[in-house]
C-alpha cells in the first residue's frame, strides 16, 4: 500500500483553513484489511475501487466499519456497469 502522506497533510490544511480542525481525521490505510476497527457514521471511497488490488475485501471492510445507521458512499468511474442492491448495500459493478 502506498500512503499518500502529502494529501492527508492537504486535507489537515483544508481542514484547519475551514475552521474544521478537530471536527475531521483525515488517514491512509489499507481499505482492505479486515482488522480495522472502529464505527464511523459515514464511510466513504471516491475514484478509487478500481485501483485496489482488492475491491470487494474494501467494500466489505467498509461497510462493516460504518454504524448500524450510517452510510456507505462508493463513487468511481463510469464505465459498463451492472447495478443491483443487497440489503441495505447498494452494488455497481463492471460487467
Amino acid at each position: 500500500m502506498i500512503k499518500n502522506k502529502f494529501s492527508v497533510a492537504d486535507a489537515h490544511g483544508n481542514a484547519r483553513q475551514s475552521g474544521l480542525d478537530g471536527r475531521l481525521r483525515f488517514e491512509a490505510r489499507d481499505a482492505a484489511d479486515p482488522a480495522r476497527s472502529g464505527s464511523y457514521d459515514l464511510v466513504t471511497a471516491f475514484e478509487c475501487i478500481h485501483d485496489m488490488a482488492d475491491p470487494v475485501e474494501s467494500l466489505a471492510t467498509m461497510r462493516r466499519l460504518a454504524e448500524p445507521d450510517g452510510g456507505v458512499i462508493v463513487m468511481d468511474e463510469r464505465n459498463r456497469l451492472h447495478f443491483c442492491s443487497v440489503g441495505r448495500f447498494h452494488l455497481v459493478a463492471n460487467v
